[in-house]
């Protein structure tokens, strides 16, 4: 009876990159290529090694065309231009079909154009001859679907490395936890089939001391004086195919001193053509520290020489927050920023202008405040009074150009010459009289005239606000 472990510490990271279960298209490495040079080059199909790319379910896209970008990782293509990539080995559809074109010296774009007489299961393969040269210690094609294609899945295929180990690994996506969660799958592959005499030993190891292994389904325990080991089913953590004939039926996890922690996978050698590969999924694991903080979830890879063994690998991420969370909030916070800017925007505009309140013994300009020994005021029955001489003031008339005569006031403005008098219901705008509704006050020593006709005689723009009881000019468009 399966019971449940919460274990002590460990941390890791990597990122598989393994085809769906249910792909929709598969490519597979032709030819046992295991260990390259820098400079290993191919120049025909004859010698070179060939990528077979097989579309399930082509007769869903029967008469349309899939595109599929060949991207080379530390390889380069051995004519610059790919066109020497050969199409051969076809099912179901004539390499005629199949065009190529150069997306560079390291990209090639085929389009395969999907027979349009295709039955109801019908499925179409063809090898493209990597006639490639290697420029770095691995060498890698990666296979990515087109603009509007439908059935070609993401895949990376190593094609060979430098280094001497027979097995390599890869991960995929690294995922975001919060305190606990799944770390990215791990994937062992072959670098050519029936390589592993026996059987391979794998060692996974974390470095967190904040970090643990979560809940595992565990079959057996077996406590010692310093550690404890459980058995644990592999069913339930590892996928296999290929070239592997299978895996120790247990997978063991170890806890040492309740402290360290490791996981021990064994896979069993083949006797097939096939390329072995194994995934290793659904481990679990945990933030056991109270003083939380984020970090990478560090693993250390270790394993017999035919493998491929990496030190701190980035498995997971530990977060306070989900991604979906952090985009929630980056997008909240740049929406409160643009509101923020809008408000500002409308407090900028709403500051515009020449604006007398009433009561004030101010006046601003586009915000800018100048103090006034003369305050705005409401006369009866309702006209707002404002005083002449720092209206002039205000839309740039000089000081000393404001002139005073026996009860008048005079100045000039734009192409305009101003007279009013005290009590007299008329002004004078270039010579010609014109009627105001209520006569220019005095008051405490100040001419005032009341919003409307000011801004009539400048020929301003006004505006009223009653909440504010603030008086606003500007210059008419």
């Amino acid at each position: 009876m399966k019971k449940k472990l919460r274990a002590g510490l460990i941390v890791a990271a990597i990122c598989l990159m393994a085809s769906p279960i249910y792909a929709q298209s598969q490519a597979q490495l032709t030819g046992n290529i295991e260990h390259v040079n820098e400079g290993t080059k191919w120049y025909s199909r004859d010698d070179a090694p060939g990528l077979k790319i097989t579309i399930k379910d082509a007769y869903k896209r029967a008469g349309k065309t899939e595109k599929i970008i060949l991207k080379l990782e530390d390889a380069l293509w051995t004519d610059r231009n790919g066109t020497s990539a050969e199409i051969y080995d076809t099912k179901n559809i004539d390499s005629y079909k199949i065009a190529l074109m150069s997306k560079g010296e390291d990209s090639l774009q085929l389009y395969v154009d999907i027979p349009a007489d295709l039955q109801e299961g019908d499925e179409v393969s063809f090898t493209v001859a990597l006639v490639v040269e290697a420029k770095g210690k691995t060498m890698s094609v990666i296979l990515t679907p087109g603009d509007d294609t439908e059935l070609i899945e993401t895949q990376k295929i190593l094609i060979g490395a430098q280094s001497e180990k027979k097995v390599t690994w890869d991960i995929d996506e690294i995922p975001t936890i919060v305190k606990e969660g799944i770390i990215a799958p791990i994937t062992f592959t072959e670098i050519r089939p029936n390589v592993i005499d026996g059987e391979v030993e794998i060692t996974l190891k974390l470095q967190n001391s904040n970090l643990a292994f979560g809940e595992f389904n565990y079959i057996s325990k077996k406590e010692h004086s310093s550690d404890t080991d459980y058995e644990l089913s592999t069913d339930d953590y590892i996928t296999y195919g290929g070239g592997f004939s299978g895996l120790s039926e247990r997978m063991l996890l170890k806890t040492i001193n309740n402290d360290d922690q490791t996981i021990v996978v064994r896979v069993k050698s083949g006797l097939t053509s096939d390329i072995g590969k194994i995934t290793l999924k659904n481990i679990p694991i945990i933030n056991k520290s109270s003083n939380f903080k984020e970090e990478d979830v560090l693993l250390t890879l270790e394993g017999d020489a035919v493998v491929d063994a990496k030190k701190d690998i980035i498995v997971a991420y530990i977060r306070e927050k989900t991604l979906e969370q952090q985009k929630a909030d980056e997008q909240a916070a740049l929406e409160a920023e643009e509101a923020r800017e809008e408000q500002e925007k409308l407090e900028e505009e709403k500051q515009r202008g020449i604006q007398f309140t009433v009561g004030k013994s101010y006046y601003t300009v586009d915000g800018e405040k100048f103090e006034m020994n003369a305050e705005t005021f409401i006369q009866r029955p309702g006209y707002i009074m404002v005083p002449l001489k720092y209206v002039a003031l205000a839309i740039g008339v000089p000081e000393e150009e404001i002139l005073y005569n026996n009860g008048m006031i005079y100045f000039k403005y734009n192409d305009r010459t101003i007279e009013l008098r005290v009590n007299s219901t008329t002004a004078t705008v270039n010579r010609n009289q014109v009627e105001i509704d209520t006569a220019v006050v005095l008051k405490d020593g100040r001419s005032y005239a009341p919003i409307g006709e000011v801004a009539k005689i400048l020929g301003l723009s006004k505006e009223w606000d009653k909440i504010e009881k603030t008086a606003k000019f500007t210059v008419k468009p």
